[in-house]
């Protein structure tokens, strides 16, 4: 650098060299300003992904929550309307029934506030409503729960097997002037749950298509598990039977 670079007053030759200096760093004030942006647009970038996740998860539980709300008045509209046919027929029978439905509606309360809950609450809310049922049907419905003891704790749909029930009652034992049979049977392996419903009676009609209770299960299941969940309406030899495939999941502790 020659002498006459540094000619000069102090302070011009200082602003020349900090010149020089700034004109050298640039390319590293341009990394840092955009470090620094880059880092700007991922945290805001994980914010709006932050935000989506929380507004799909207040979507699904609203379209959880509504399909639940429509299967609870379903069961319960078919119960009161067995009443009142009873209260015209036998009157003790229909106070029998009366108290059976109370109890059912406290434990469907318990529920009703869970979107998943045991298999053994499950199980008692359904052998409540059937116990209803066979109030009504008297010998012309049996039933058989068979769950093997490792589900029991395992993690269901609330309501998930009760308008399954209702599905066989009303569309195979209530169609048949002869004692019908329903089964309601439990398994899991290390990744999957299974419960099915199956009844003897004629079954769906060919071509007849689900009704709410089937459809709104069917629409839940698929809400909760995606993929990762099957729900089979098939006719087996002469059974109807409903099949649910789940993920095994723990109740939390």
């Amino acid at each position: 650098v020659g002498a006459s670079y540094f000619s000069g007053t102090w302070f011009a030759t200082f602003r020349r060299v900090a010149g020089a200096a700034f004109l050298l760093n640039i390319p590293v004030y341009v990394a840092i300003v955009g470090i620094g942006e880059i880092r700007r647009l991922a945290r805001a970038e994980r914010e709006r992904e932050a935000q989506a996740r929380t507004l799909e998860s207040l979507l699904t539980e609203a379209q959880l929550l509504t399909l639940r709300s429509q299967l609870q008045p379903h069961f319960l509209f078919n119960t009161l309307n067995t009443i009142a046919v009873l209260i015209h027929e036998d009157i003790e029978l229909a106070h029998r029934m009366v108290l059976r439905l109370g109890s059912l509606l406290r434990r469907s309360l318990e529920s009703s506030s869970k979107n998943e809950i045991s298999l053994r609450s499950e199980l008692e809310l359904v052998a409540s409503y059937l116990e209803i049922e066979r109030t009504r049907f008297g010998d012309r419905l049996t039933f058989d729960i068979r769950a093997t003891a490792d589900t029991l704790d395992l993690q269901v749909p609330s309501f998930v097997l009760q308008p399954l029930v209702e599905n066989a009652i009303r569309h195979g034992i209530g169609r048949r002037a002869a004692p019908g049979r329903l089964v309601i049977s439990a398994v899991a392996d290390e990744t999957t749950l299974r419960l099915a419903v199956s009844d003897d009676g004629p079954g769906l009609a060919h071509g007849c298509r689900e009704g709410v209770g089937l459809a709104n299960t069917r629409a839940r299941l698929e809400h909760m598990y995606g993929h990762d969940q099957v729900m089979e309406l098939r006719r087996i030899q002469e059974e109807t039977v409903v099949s649910i495939a789940i993920p095994r999941t723990p109740l939390p502790r």
